[in-house]
């Protein structure tokens, strides 16, 4: 067959210009890269492992961010979604786990330092004790505990037991969604939703009501109700039941659409078509998080509005300063710069 003939046979995927050879589209060369590395895998040629940590995945920068783990590449996300769908299940098992290693681990560290952390601070009823009788006597005796000192206090206490910026969390939302997918099995789609739930009461746990911690408990109940899996809506009732039993009534308040109300819509779409919705968050929500299959760097411009520049340097400086400082951490900026100062390819 001549030069032509191949051209035209296989001209939906590679187009002749000048002399050279490209794809025509990305899509193309993502599927068929995906193929091969689905054929290494299932074949035993390639281990899980190996193609996780070789190509798909690097060192998270323990330095800036004071915790180790792994997270998925840029470029490798769209590739990756592809192969999920080629392989048999027990290797899709084996990928989310390995993908979501460092969240989870660090999950479970954040849990262990807001128990020793609330140890370590006067529980409020012992405030309390210390309070009554004094707020409503025509003030406090000079030095006392009073009111406002209080409430001070327990907005401090609470927000230093706030767990640190997450850099993993990103790669749980892009796993999740991969969980629709018919190649990953029951017992993985238990396993996520029983991780983003953890993830969700970690999140909840100040009771805070910021409107970053807010968007994040959001995200969490969007990724339950994508995962296909009679859990995941265990887990959105028992959510959406928690609303009754907060002391306080609906956290956010009545004109507010809560955390507690989206999980509610999530059932609802459960209830009246059998499937789990779509990760698609209403427009009546605050939500900035809002989470795709494939996520993009970050625009330069962005970058530069919140630190003032694009160097990596200064990105890296303002993220430890803000590091340290876990009253008035941004979250949502710290989630662009990271996204930011990530790979786009291995090495």
């Amino acid at each position: 067959m001549s030069l032509d003939q191949t051209l035209a046979e296989v001209e939906p995927i590679l187009r002749g210009t000048d002399g050279t050879f490209q794809f025509s589209h990305p899509s193309f060369q993502e599927i068929l890269t995906a193929r091969q590395f689905a054929d290494e895998i299932n074949s035993g040629r390639l281990p899980v492992k190996e193609a996780f940590i070789n190509f798909w995945s690097y060192e998270e920068d323990a330095e800036l961010w004071g915790v180790q783990g792994r997270n998925l590449i840029f470029g490798w996300e769209r590739i990756i979604s592809f192969v999920v769908g080629f392989l048999d299940e027990s290797f899709n098992d084996e990928i989310v786990r390995l993908a979501t290693a460092s969240h989870a681990h660090l999950i479970e560290k954040q849990i262990e330092e807001k128990e020793r952390r609330k140890s370590n601070c006067p529980s409020e009823d012992q405030l309390y004790k210390e309070c009554e009788g004094k707020w409503y006597a025509g003030g406090a005796p000079p030095g006392s505990l009073t009111f406002l000192d209080f409430m001070h206090y327990l907005m401090i206490r609470d927000a230093r037991m706030q767990p640190g910026y997450n850099p993993f969390f990103d790669d749980l939302c892009f796993i999740s969604r991969l969980s629709r997918l018919p190649t990953i099995c029951e017992s993985t789609r238990n396993y996520l939703a029983n991780l983003v739930y953890t993830t969700y009461e970690v999140i909840r746990g100040s009771r805070s009501g910021s409107e970053i911690e807010v968007d994040l408990r959001k995200e969490c109940i969007g990724m339950i109700g994508t995962i296909p899996h009679k859990k995941a809506q265990d887990l959105l009732q028992q959510i959406a039941w928690a609303k009754e039993q907060y002391y306080h009534g609906d956290p956010e308040g009545p004109h507010d659409y809560s955390p507690y109300h989206f999980a509610e819509d999530m059932l609802r779409g459960y209830k009246s078509s059998g499937e789990p919705l779509e990760w698609s968050l209403p427009k009546t929500s605050s939500v900035r998080f809002r989470g795709s299959l494939v996520r993009t760097r970050p625009k330069e411009e962005d970058v530069i509005a919140i630190v003032g520049s694009n160097s990596p340097q200064d990105v890296r400086r303002y993220i430890v300063k803000a590091n340290t400082n876990p009253v008035n951490r941004d979250d949502y900026r710290l989630r662009i710069l990271h996204g930011f100062l990530r790979p786009i390819k291995q090495g």
